[in-house]
């Protein structure tokens, strides 16, 4: 859920972002006394579908570089941003090294060092891109969180474009205080921040993560019985695929062994130790353990006292 008691919670509208993105911008420029500026969209699509920047660039004037590199969309964007003399448009992948870093495509852009706007939405390496600009500072970011990942997680997912996994809202919050930003609003999808050196303007006292985003709505939480059974609460499905999570196939332990140890007969905790050696021997990652438990057997060492 957003930041419902952000004082930028009155400017929240939508116009053509995917949430209330578009009036949460508009106000933070307001507020910080600027009327038109410079932005910078990775994942423009057409420019304007769920955009977060069209607003200013139809409606208040500004400039900016709006990157899309798939092209039957970078068609689009060109189409939609004919006549718009401040606006360039690029299809070039954006790389986190070589001739096509963002800091490379802002250089032939003709950006300037310091810009208002940064906008990042590419569904994967959203963090590293962000991380990797060295050149150029933005006064305001929004890049787009993984939603169904909880405030206390951090999750960064490999700097591999090909991968599609999100970023945790604590891992983004984090990188953005190391680069010298404030999280000021977070949306359903997006965070957004402002640079410390002008922050104090906006009058936002409380910039928890837990003040600014409500995780319940989209977390599904994992947990166990005593008798190793597997339970998930909250929502039971793939968000993006719209595919319900089969709770079943889940199951770490075959029904017949889903039982509290102290009450397994002899014979049952003989096949458990069986399948569980089964189990562990599959994967090699799991083979110090295996040697662990195995050793233990034979020298009747008890498991040391898990602390909860």
């Amino acid at each position: 859920m957003s930041s419902p008691t952000s004082p930028l919670q009155r400017y929240a509208r939508r116009i053509y972002a995917q949430n209330e993105d578009d009036g949460i911008l508009e106000g933070i420029f307001q507020e910080l006394g600027i009327d038109r500026g410079y932005c910078v969209d990775v994942g423009a699509h057409d420019g304007l579908y769920l955009s977060n920047t069209a607003n200013l660039i139809k409606h208040h004037g500004w400039g900016g570089l709006l990157i899309e590199c798939n092209p039957t969309r970078y068609a689009k964007l060109v189409e939609n941003m004919q006549g718009v003399a401040e606006v360039v448009c690029s299809d070039t992948p954006v790389a986190l090294s070589g001739d096509n870093t963002l800091d490379a495509l802002l250089d032939r852009a003709g950006a300037p060092a310091r810009f208002e706007l940064l906008s990042i939405d590419v569904d994967g390496i959203d963090y590293h891109l962000w991380d990797s600009l060295d050149r150029h500072t933005p006064l305001v970011v929004i890049v787009e969180y993984n939603p169904s990942i909880p405030n206390h997680v951090r999750y960064v997912q490999p700097r591999d474009p090909g991968i599609n996994h999100g970023n945790s809202l604590l891992s983004l919050i984090e990188l953005g205080r190391a680069r010298g930003y404030q999280p000021v609003y977070v949306t359903e999808t997006n965070l957004i921040v402002v640079s410390d050196a002008v922050v104090g303007r906006l009058g936002i006292t409380d910039t928890t993560i837990d003040q600014l985003h409500d995780d319940r709505p989209l977390t599904t939480s994992l947990f166990q019985g005593f008798d190793g059974t597997l339970f998930l609460d909250g929502p039971k499905e793939l968000f993006w695929q719209h595919v319900p999570i089969d709770i079943e196939k889940l199951q770490v332990l075959p029904k017949f062994l889903r039982r509290f140890a102290p009450s397994l007969p002899a014979r049952l905790k003989v096949v458990r130790a069986l399948w569980i050696a089964w189990y562990l021997a599959r994967r090699r990652e799991h083979w110090p353990l295996l040697k662990d438990k195995v050793i233990r057997g034979f020298t009747n060492t008890p498991q040391p006292p898990r602390k909860f």
